[in-house]
């Protein structure tokens, strides 16, 4: 699933270069699906937000959806090469696993 937009909620403001700017905190994501759908996969449900001071507020209830920014993603990627060294120059990314759900004789 390729990742489309990122969920989030305005979690307070700070003051950058004299500027007010809004603080986002991430929640989840929505995801285009192979065959072209969309699905929402949540990682947090705020029921307060806390600003800068620690001050608690009830949230409001409003989700912003941020286009993901592909320049972004990619710099988070490890490269392949970096994902291989990691693992001791072995290579898992073509390992077969078995469905369970295909093999039900198999559950016990």
């Amino acid at each position: 699933m390729a990742l489309k937009y990122k969920l989030v909620v305005a979690n307070g403001k700070y003051t950058s270069q004299g500027e007010e700017k809004t603080r986002w905190l991430n929640i989840g994501a929505i995801m285009t699906t192979k065959k072209g759908g969309l699905v929402m996969k949540l990682d947090a449900v705020p029921t307060h937000v806390i600003d800068q001071q620690g001050e608690s507020t009830p949230w409001d209830g409003w989700i912003k959806m941020f286009a993901a920014d592909d320049r972004q993603e990619a710099s988070r990627q490890p490269s392949q090469q970096a994902r291989t060294e990691d693992r001791g120059g072995m290579e898992f990314d073509n390992i077969p696993f078995i469905d369970p759900y295909k093999f039900t004789s198999l559950l016990v």
